[in-house]
């Protein structure tokens, strides 16, 4: 009521159009605090939908990864040591599943990935290496192709012949926290009969260096 007295001695003051003129302006004004108010509430709202599915997402992937830690040479963690988690996914012949273990990791990655003969598109994982990848590795006979699509979006890379060379990088490179992904993305190549065999010699090199 106070409000509105006041208000009516103003327009008693003033000419009678200048008195419409500010009682608009003012009802312009209030109603567009209230929907600044309300498109505020709106984005609070938004905001704590994507953070709670985002938790969700993140626990969901979470738990597919650990479904499959218990196939062989599929996202296998097969050692913790000094907070930094090894994960053998030998079994990733392809640049499209060591693509979906990169992304189920919620850790930052060192990446040890293969090299051959086999023609692949890193180009395609591009925006995935620079969100979740913080060096990579490649072992192999062939790197060029790895090296000059990725290597410039990560911190480090690295390239050595031998995987056991790779994967003493890897543990200079990675600290607590981080998980090291063995995922060749491509065919065991010469070194070995096929990706269970690889998978056991990266589990023996790794045992014998830490």
């Amino acid at each position: 009521v106070t409000n509105w007295l006041k208000k009516g001695m103003l327009y008693c003051c003033l000419p009678l159009a200048q008195a419409l003129i500010y009682l608009k302006t003012t009802k312009r004004e209030e109603q567009s605090l209230k929907e600044q108010s309300e498109t505020f509430n709106y984005l609070d709202m938004e905001k704590n939908k994507i953070e709670k599915l985002s938790e969700k997402l993140i626990s969901s992937r979470e738990k597919v990864r650990l479904s499959f830690s218990e196939t062989d040479f599929r996202l296998q963690t097969v050692l913790m040591h000094q907070g930094i988690e090894w994960i053998n996914d030998s079994k990733s012949t392809t640049i499209e599943t060591s693509a979906y273990s990169l992304e189920v990791i919620q850790k930052p990655v060192v990446w040890i990935v293969g090299a051959n003969q086999q023609k692949q598109d890193f180009s395609l994982v591009e925006k995935l290496v620079r969100l979740k990848v913080c060096r990579i590795i490649c072992f192999g006979n062939f790197d060029t192709s790895i090296k000059y699509s990725l290597s410039s979006v990560v911190d480090g890379y690295a390239y050595k012949n031998k995987l056991e060379d790779a994967i003493k990088i890897a543990h200079e490179w990675s600290k607590n926290g981080y998980a090291v992904l063995f995922s060749p993305a491509c065919a065991s190549g010469n070194d070995f009969n096929d990706y269970k065999h690889r998978g056991v010699e990266f589990n023996r090199l790794l045992n014998e260096l830490l």
